[in-house]
């Protein structure tokens, strides 16, 4: 788990696999990024196109953790299927919310 999440002062940094252009969206789980990383994939059915996808995952992973849009942020990965995303809020709060997906 320590891969996926980071917590730091202030929130929670995540590492997401994106797989944007799907037919639909579907659960989140912990991934095995097969160069010896985990990542939490995320699925969504917006096209990676205009910074779409970006948007989408960003949304996804503000309802997965119960925040706000807002307090979502793109770190790094623009244009890259593994992203560093931040998420403001109570770091211990915000772990226990990652451990519904899995631990790897």
């Amino acid at each position: 788990m320590s891969q996926v999440a980071q917590p730091f002062e202030g929130g929670l940094r995540l590492t997401v696999r994106a797989r944007p252009g799907t037919s639909r969206t579907r659960q989140a789980r912990v991934v095995d990024c097969g160069d010896g990383k985990t990542a939490l994939e995320l699925t969504v059915a917006a096209a990676a196109v205009d910074g779409k996808a970006n948007k989408a995952i960003l949304a996804a992973v503000a309802d997965l953790f119960g925040v706000k849009k807002a307090a979502v942020t793109l770190k790094s990965g623009t244009t890259s299927r593994l992203k560093i995303v931040e998420i403001a809020g109570d770091p211990a709060a915000l772990m226990e919310r990652m451990r519904a997906f899995g631990d790897k």
